[in-house]
């Protein structure tokens, strides 16, 4: 089986109820002599971080893991994206992320932050329980980003995928109005 690799970038600029997204490309990148074992897996050195293999916390709870992302409780302090002790923003989880590790989890709760997305990353929220053990995944929870002012969201690059999260940002006339559920996908 051919490995398929996202390149471009997700513009994804939540403003009021406002979410913009373009400029997804997927070429196959096996057609290329030499990038891919007989197995069909890229080589190393390949050029860049894989899309996303989506795994839903909801449908498998083996998803939620420390060797494969950071954990995010509304609160903490002193974090270091563990289960035991979290990050206490999503942008934080965001920042840590990496090629092996691209997963961020969010309890639910309210996050006062602005969100900026520029990697691949895969960010699922509404979590319960968040202590040092278990992290549920709960259908119908959210983790709900609020921003002061400007964008709740900013994603410019990468394959990115959201999950059980709501974006609020104040529109033009200081109101605010909310995005929920997955905000998308890349």
């Amino acid at each position: 089986m051919n490995r398929k690799r996202t390149l471009g970038a997700l513009t994804a600029l939540v403003s009021g109820a406002a979410l913009w997204a373009c400029a997804s490309i997927t070429n196959d990148v096996c057609d290329y002599p030499g990038a891919c074992s007989a197995d069909g897996s890229v080589l190393p050195g390949d050029g860049g971080a894989d899309a996303i293999s989506s795994c839903d916390p909801q449908k498998d709870v083996t998803c939620i893991s420390e060797e494969k992302g950071f954990f995010v409780k509304s609160g903490s302090q002193g974090g270091d994206g563990t289960r035991a002790k979290p990050f206490a923003k999503i942008q934080e989880g965001i920042e840590a992320a990496t090629a092996a590790k691209f997963r961020v989890y969010v309890c639910e709760g309210d996050y006062a932050e602005t969100v900026s997305i520029k990697k691949t990353v895969g960010v699922y929220g509404g979590l319960t329980g968040c202590d040092a053990t278990t992290w549920t995944p709960t259908v119908g929870r959210v983790s709900k980003v609020k921003a002061a002012a400007g964008y709740a969201l900013d994603a410019a690059a990468g394959s990115i995928e959201l999950t059980d999260l709501s974006f609020t940002a104040p529109d033009f006339a200081g109101q605010t109005e909310t995005t929920e559920g997955t905000a998308g996908k890349s």
